[in-house]
């Protein structure tokens, strides 16, 4: 089977209301948020969507995106895969007082009577499910350069500490 980009709007009314389901990929260069954290911009994003009414009757997206990008590792400052998995589930609502009548723990995506633009959903979750900090396993990187820890070795002059003046100052009441 054929593989499709994944559209970059849809009538997300229409599809929930006859519970459709919407795959396809996308390059990870079209999502120029999340890449502004990467290391490159290589690699695509794999998406499935279904689009349903809940039993409630409320319009839902049932999503999952996959991914494998490439990271700075914070520790020797190298690139380092990451790989990202997420499933989401979204509600899609046309006013704010419909956004705040559902249950907690369920994001909205308020639309009023636009088309839903998947490309900026997807970006959100891929930047939500992106580490802040990356790393290495311990052992699989060196720092670059001298790492000097502890104590200075004999022979080495200990300087002098920058706020010794400031005890002078202090007056002796």
């Amino acid at each position: 089977m054929q593989r499709q980009l994944l559209p970059r709007q849809v009538d997300a009314r229409k599809l929930t209301s006859t519970d459709v389901r919407v795959s396809g990929f996308q390059p990870v260069s079209e999502f120029p948020r999340f890449v502004a954290g990467l290391h490159d911009a290589e690699g695509e994003v794999d998406v499935e969507m279904h689009f349903f009414r809940d039993e409630s009757w409320v319009h839902r997206i049932s999503a999952s995106l996959s991914t494998e990008v490439s990271v700075i590792c914070q520790r020797c400052l190298k690139a380092m895969p990451l790989g990202i998995n997420s499933n989401f589930e979204l509600a899609v609502v046309w006013t704010e007082e419909q956004a705040k009548a559902l249950p907690r723990g369920l994001d909205s995506v308020i639309l009023g009577e636009e088309p839903l633009d998947l490309l900026p959903l997807v970006e959100d979750e891929l930047i939500i499910e992106t580490p802040y900090t990356n790393y290495h396993p311990v052992g699989e990187c060196q720092p670059e350069g001298p790492v000097e820890y502890g104590e200075p070795e004999v022979g080495e002059v200990e300087r002098e500490n920058p706020f010794a003046a400031l005890r002078d100052l202090k007056s002796s009441d």
